[in-house]
């Protein structure tokens, strides 16, 4: 509320109360007596802490006793109720109320209030309300009456009597009362219906605390105070309800704020630790997750009108009722299009959705056409977006002068859209200019650009615009050329209306929100019936058949798997699956097969890869012998639309819907097994050498068909041991290679460990394939800096290798210049240096001529030692040296090429040449940004490096959005480097107290991670101990400087 308030006093508006915000506040016993204050007193919430705080100190500052049973086992208040009574009815009277005032007072009010009880007769938790509900049983407490009860908590006060019943606290059966609060809103404004979601603009849940896990103890002493911890845990109720309530969670309508760790072991009692639950309450709302959320619900209540909470009834009334619109002008036919769906598939006839129709014709008819409307559509594919879109504009397209389908698919379809509305506004002699221009893409933006213009000329104010399908995300988080932002083709003018079909959540910015959930069962069951035959769904007594009810609960209510399952099952009368394989079995293997994959992009060279390295199943060799072959069986996939051809891209991509049946189905099928090793054996040999060109694009595209198969491969890894089969062992060995080369650790080392386990089992330790995976693992542990590990492992490859293999083979090269590279991280330089040279002379020998790559990587190796010995000028030479090399055998573009230029570019920064240093970090930075991706470790290296200089030109407000984004990154992992240079940004911008905070956070972070005495960690202390100098925190400075030993080590990057 202090957020809201702000807010509202910077637009000008005067503070505003809970009661003048919300139109119903529910509690149950702590917050029972705060919905009680806050609602039915009025009070602000700065008032109510502080009455609650008095109340708390009242009744909690003795025990009337410390039983909590009496002498016939009865559960027995702890403290005395009669100080609780006189404790309330003291904030009456400070408040000028009544002792005896009925709680339903017969006063209407703009916010209803209720609290929770529990009846000790029925067990039945019962609402006591400041208002009246016709046909509902209305107790009729006083105020001082509805606080006891509510209060009456198990064993901490005795039950109370009102009237003739006698109640317990109501956290017995509702401590969480969020789901008494959803049925009492219903019963309010919704009683015929029960439909209150659409209603519901902005739902606050605010909890006690997180408790922990409970578990329950079978002694009788401990077992009474775990029946308390359960009544009292809020969190399994806060869970299910999201879960139900998670379309109003996810679009901010739905928030549950509750501390999540640090009064885990408070009970009610503990009124004393009012500072504990301060700080821990403090610590939670800055977190910067929570800070999202809490701006995220102001905004949401800024909108609320203070006035409007005694009309509420009336406005949902008529939402509703969807009464007539307002009589609109007549449509000015100089601007009238014929409505027209062509080339548009809708289905004829449209169930459900009434809600969302309601909410459509609300937001976009029902106020004049002086202002743009959007309205964005959002939901899962499948779910009906694009229907919705149709069948509400099918309804109401005599409300629009002109109604036009864009394609959002991709910005080059979207233009060709725009353009083709030109042609129907166009006159005939004028057309065949228009299809002139359409064959080129300067002539589509010119006509697409022309299609705005006439959207935006002064009274043609009553168009629609769905923008269908705008999926592809246009933040930059997701790498996809084809993304882009819709707004930028929103027609200039501020008129008409847009429609935005999508399954961003991030667009709800651009406009209302309307987020599509799964369809209601009854819909959905009148949806499969409309699909395909009634009769195979229904039993005789046209009853739906207990197959039918199985079948809508596994769709999930999603429309389009409806359509699709009732279509195929009224053909046969059989699933899906089943007819499919009836009428052609290897395109039904196939379609299983492609499952396993990610959806988005399973393409025939994918396949192929899998041919080699492996015994592969007849029914593998058969589909992918020939590309002819294979493109015969995937024809009949896409007939059926089980899959789709990518446009203008190689490939096939399959719904996700489609992909959740197969999986489903693959579950118990006999060829699951050998689907899911066909599968692997088709990734992991695809999986490019680091020597090829542009590996780590063809990397990118394994990596999500990767990740889909790795939790198959934790859970059934049996499966390949039992095979005994070394091909393919050696083949899951480079699934963990492409995790490490892609920076994904911890599956690489699930993955490895696994791996080399099975192979010293099947295969013996010295087996080539076996000496593979220890390569591999010594990478991971050079990633993960561990250093002794990744040494021994490179010393066992070694040692095996050199038994079978000549000095000179590239193998021994590789493992020779990682031996060297482990060997200078530890500072043993001269004994590194001998291996660097080892492999220099070793490839100069060479007959074919060309550089072998472990060469590339020791000569830059090498440039790192003679830099660390402070031999500058021979440092840049081999760093040089290596670049060449790199770019000749490997290409610009190359990693290793990168990571020569990466070490050059710090050299010139430590020279103060900013501007070159700053343009080779920028080449390097943008390069790993192609190579690797936006959040890459090594790019957020670069990146790093690259605020760095910037940061010494000057260029503060730059470098510090980028330290920013580097700590957001590297907060997954350690933030310590990213925190220091951060904090060092604020010390150079003249902000000390922001450095002093950021470098303290960055030193805990580089003891935790290196340990006190580390160089890295001596170096924050002496930046520490300069910025106390600055500000004449002498004793403080001293004290830094007295742990500072020796200056940091070489920052050059080594090549394993």
């Amino acid at each position: 509320m202090s957020r809201l308030n702000y807010e509202r006093h910077q637009e000008g508006k005067p503070p505003a109360k809970p009661c003048e915000i919300f139109d119903l506040i529910g509690g149950t016993s702590t917050g029972g007596l705060m919905a009680i204050m806050l609602g039915r007193l009025e009070m602000d919430v700065d008032e109510c802490i502080s009455k609650f705080s008095q109340i708390s100190e009242e009744i909690f500052r003795e025990r009337s006793s410390w039983f909590l049973l009496d002498r016939k086992a009865r559960i027995k208040g702890r403290f005395d109720s009669k100080n609780l009574e006189r404790a309330v009815r003291a904030v009456l009277k400070e408040r000028n109320v009544a002792e005896n005032e009925m709680l339903d007072d017969g006063v209407s009010r703009g916010c209803k209030v209720f609290v929770c009880a529990t009846s000790k007769d029925t067990k039945e938790v019962k609402r006591l309300r400041s208002y009246t509900i016709p046909d509902e049983l209305n107790i009729k407490p006083t105020i001082v009456e509805a606080a006891l009860a509510t209060s009456a908590a198990t064993s901490f006060f005795d039950p109370v009597t009102i009237g003739f019943r006698t109640f317990v606290d109501g956290g017995v059966g509702a401590n969480n009362p969020v789901n008494q609060v959803e049925q009492e809103a219903s019963n309010i404004w919704c009683p015929k219906s029960g439909d209150l979601k659409p209603l519901v603009k902005c739902f606050v849940s605010i909890g006690t605390g997180n408790t922990g896990k409970v578990a329950l103890d079978y002694n009788a002493a401990k077992f009474a105070q775990a029946l308390v911890d359960l009544t009292t845990d809020t969190e399994f109720t806060a869970k299910d309800f999201i879960a139900r309530w998670r379309g109003h969670y996810e679009e901010g309508r739905y928030f549950r704020f509750s501390v999540d760790h640090g009064i885990e072991n408070l009970d009610l009692a503990e009124y004393r630790a009012q500072g504990l639950i301060e700080a821990a309450a403090d610590d939670y709302i800055h977190h910067q997750e929570q800070k999202f959320k809490i701006q995220s619900c102001v905004q949401n209540l800024l909108k609320k009108e203070i006035n409007a909470g005694k009309d509420i009834e009336n406005a949902i009334q008529r939402f509703q009722q969807s009464s007539p619109l307002p009589e609109a002008e007549p449509l000015d036919s100089e601007f009238t299009v014929p409505f027209d769906l062509t080339g548009i598939r809708y289905t004829a006839q449209f169930i459900g959705r009434v809600s969302e129709l309601a909410q459509l014709r609300e937001l976009l008819l029902s106020n004049e056409f002086n202002r743009r409307k959007v309205v964005v559509l959002q939901g899962l594919g499948g779910i009906g977006k694009t229907q919705l879109a149709i069948e509400f504009a099918r309804r109401y397209q005599e409300s629009f002068s002109s109604i036009f389908w864009i394609s959002g698919k991709t910005r080059e379809m979207l233009l060709h859209s725009l353009a083709s509305v030109t042609r129907r506004l166009a006159s005939d002699q004028n057309d065949e200019a228009i299809v002139e221009d359409m064959k080129d893409s300067k002539g589509i933006e010119k006509r697409a650009k022309e299609a705005l213009n006439w959207f935006a000329l002064k009274g043609n104010n009553k168009w629609l615009i769905i923008f269908d399908n705008v999926d592809k995300d246009p933040s930059g988080e997701v790498e996809d050329d084809e993304a882009f932002p819709v707004e930028d083709f929103f027609p200039g003018a501020d008129q008409g209306a847009i429609i935005i079909t999508t399954r961003l959540r991030q667009l709800q910015e651009l406009g209302d929100f309307i987020h599509l959930r799964t369809m209601a069962q009854d819909d959905a069951l009148e949806l499969l019936a409309a699909s395909g035959k009634s009769s195979v769904f229904k039993d005789e007594n046209d009853d739906w058949n207990s197959e039918t009810l199985e079948l809508i609960k596994k769709l999930d209510g999603l429309p389009l798997a409806i359509v699709l399952a009732g279509s195929y099952i009224s053909r046969t009368g059989m699933k899906v699956a089943r007819e499919i394989a009836r009428t052609d079995q290897l395109a039904a293997t196939l379609l299983l097969f492609l499952s396993s994959f990610d959806n988005q992009d399973i393409w025939y060279g994918l396949l192929e890869h899998g041919k080699s390295g492996w015994d592969a199943p007849e029914w593998f060799e058969e589909i992918v012998s020939d590309e002819v072959n294979f493109y015969t069986v995937i024809g009949t996939l896409s007939d059926y639309s089980f899959v789709e051809k990518k446009e203008n891209a190689e490939g096939y991509s399959m719904h996700p819907v489609v992909q959740q049946w197969c999986q489903g189905y693959l579950k118990s099928a006999k060829n699951c097994k050998s689907i899911y090793i066909a599968a692997f054996a088709c990734i992991c040999n695809a999986i490019p050498s680091t020597n090829e060109q542009k590996f780590w694009i063809l990397q990118q595209r394994l990596l999500p068909h990767a990740n889909r198969l790795l939790p198959f491969f934790q859970e059934n890894f049996s499966v390949l041991e039992c095979l005994n089969d070394s091909k393919i062992l050696e083949v899951v060995s480079r699934l963990g290679q492409l995790y490490t080369e892609q920076g994904k650790l911890a599956q690489a080392e699930v993955v490895l460990r696994r791996t080399l386990e099975k192979q010293e089992k099947i295969l013996g330790a010295d087996h080539l394939s076996t000496l593979d995976t220890v390569r591999y693992l010594a990478q991971l542990y050079w990633d993960l800096t561990k250093l002794a590990e990744a040494e021994a492992m490179i010393l066992r490859a070694l040692k095996g290798k050199e038994k079978v293999l000549d000095q000179s083979d590239t193998e021994i090269l590789r493992l020779m210049n990682s031996l060297g590279a482990v060997l200078y991280l530890q500072e043993r330089f001269d004994e590194a240096e001998v291996m660097y040279q080892r492999v220099i002379e070793a490839n100069d020998n060479r007959k074919s001529g060309q550089d072998d790559i472990a060469a590339v990587k020791a000569t830059n190796n090498l440039g790192g030692i003679r830099s660390t010995q402070g031999r500058v000028e021979d440092a840049k030479k081999l760093f040089r040296k290596s670049h060449e090399m790199a770019r000749k055998t490997l290409g610009p573009d190359h990693t290793l090429t990168l990571k020569s230029l990466f070490n050059l570019a710090v050299i010139y920064h430590r020279e103060k040449n900013l501007d070159e240093a700053e343009k080779i970090h920028q080449q390097v930075y943008d390069g790993y940004v192609k190579a690797f991706g936006a959040n890459h470790l090594y790019t957020m290296d670069s990146l790093q490096k690259l605020a760095n200089v910037l940061r010494d030109q000057g260029k503060l407000a730059t470098s510090e959005q980028m330290y920013l984004h580097v700590l957001e990154e590297r907060e997954k992992g350690g933030p310590a480097e990213a925190l220091q240079e951060l904090g060092l940004n604020y010390k150079a911008q003249g902000r000390l107290e922001d450095a002093d905070t950021t470098l303290l956070r960055a030193l805990k972070s580089q003891e935790k991670a290196m340990g006190p005495t580390h160089d890295e960690t001596l170096e924050i202390v002496e930046q520490l101990s300069l910025l106390y100098l600055e500000q004449g925190r002498h004793e403080e400075a001293e004290a830094m400087k007295g742990r500072v030993h020796q200056p940091p080590a070489s920052e050059a990057r080594e090549n394993p």
